[in-house]
Order: structure tokens, then C-alpha cells, then sequence
């Protein structure tokens, strides 16, 4: 029930910073409300919810675990490592904003360590979290971004140009891969 809790204060607080984070690309309030619910970081959050609530129901998929867990470590790493350096210097001085993002890119992370449990047969495996990051890209961000031109991410934005947006984009699966094989090795 915390890691339930937990999720819904981390999502209020991030509701709470876009309302107030005036250096946000989208001037427009509904945007900057509900820009978090279409992030990769909430994609995780969204998976890592429907785990616990599946969890009282006594009802575990092994391959919803593996693909929550990659997908918490993905974020936790890519915020760090990608998204975190684009950041503007007026992002990285705001200091609830930074504490928001602490909370929300490595703690999610670690609750799921402790209190679930996942288990890769095959290297095979992969392909779950894998194909999960496309569906997101695909399906949540670029809808998003063709109807509100927020492309929620400085380093997605297109006043960057198409290799730098795609060497994110290879950034990032780059870290999926990479925690995908660090927990088939740990595991």
C-alpha cells in the first residue's frame, strides 16, 4: 500500500511542479498539467501501479515485473545520463523542481527492488521491455507531441535537429539494453 501511496504523491508533486514551472516550453496550462501523465518516466510509474494493485489481487506477470523494473531503471539512468545535461540552467536552479525529479527518477526504482520480484529465463526477455519503450514512443509521446507540439523533453524538441533527437532516442535504448543485460547478469 506505501508504493501505492508513494506513486500518487509523486504524481501530485509533479502536477504541482508543472503548474507553477515557468520555464516549461508549453506556456499553456492544461498542457503543462497534463504533460505528466505522458512521460516515459509516468509510463513506468503507470506499470510499476498496476503491478501493486495487481499484487492484492495475488496476481503477478513475470514479464509486466521485468518490463517495470527495466523500464524504472531506464528512466532512473536516462534522466541522469540524457535528460538531466539538456536541461536549461533556470531548470537545474529550481529547487523544488530538482527535488521533484529526486524523488521521481531513482526512489520509484529502488521500492520495486525491495518489494517485488522479477525473473529473466532467457536473453530472450528482452524484447518485453523493448517493444514496451516503442509502444510508449510510438503510441503516448508522438500523439502527444502531433497535437500539442510539447515534445516533453528538451532534448526531443525540434529546434533541435533530426540526428540529435534520434541520438537520444539511441541514448536511451542504449540504457535499455544496457539495464536489461545488468539485470540478467545480477539476476
Amino acid at each position: 500500500m506505501f508504493n501505492i501511496i508513494f506513486l500518487l504523491f509523486l504524481k501530485s508533486l509533479s502536477i504541482y511542479n508543472n503548474l507553477t514551472d515557468k520555464t516549461l516550453l508549453s506556456k499553456n496550462l492544461k498542457i503543462r498539467c497534463s504533460r505528466t501523465f505522458f512521460t516515459y518516466t509516468n509510463f513506468g510509474f503507470i506499470c510499476f501501479f498496476i503491478v501493486e494493485i495487481l499484487k492484492k489481487y495475488n496476481i503477478i506477470f513475470n514479464n509486466l515485473n521485468l518490463t517495470t523494473i527495466v523500464i524504472l531503471t531506464t528512466t532512473t539512468i536516462g534522466y541522469w545520463l540524457v535528460v538531466y545535461p539538456n536541461l536549461t540552467i533556470n531548470q537545474k536552479n529550481d529547487k523544488f523542481g530538482i527535488i521533484s525529479d529526486i524523488l521521481g527518477h531513482g526512489p520509484p526504482l529502488i521500492l520495486f527492488l525491495l518489494d517485488n520480484t522479477f525473473k529473466i529465463e532467457t536473453i530472450n526477455k528482452i524484447i518485453y521491455p523493448l517493444i514496451s519503450s516503442y509502444f510508449w514512443f510510438i503510441f503516448i509521446w508522438f500523439p502527444w507531441y502531433i497535437i500539442t507540439k510539447d515534445p516533453l523533453y528538451n532534448s526531443l524538441s525540434n529546434k533541435l535537429s533530426l540526428l540529435t533527437r534520434c541520438k537520444t532516442i539511441f541514448n536511451i535504448n542504449i540504457i535499455n539494453i544496457l539495464s536489461f543485460f545488468s539485470l540478467y547478469l545480477i539476476n
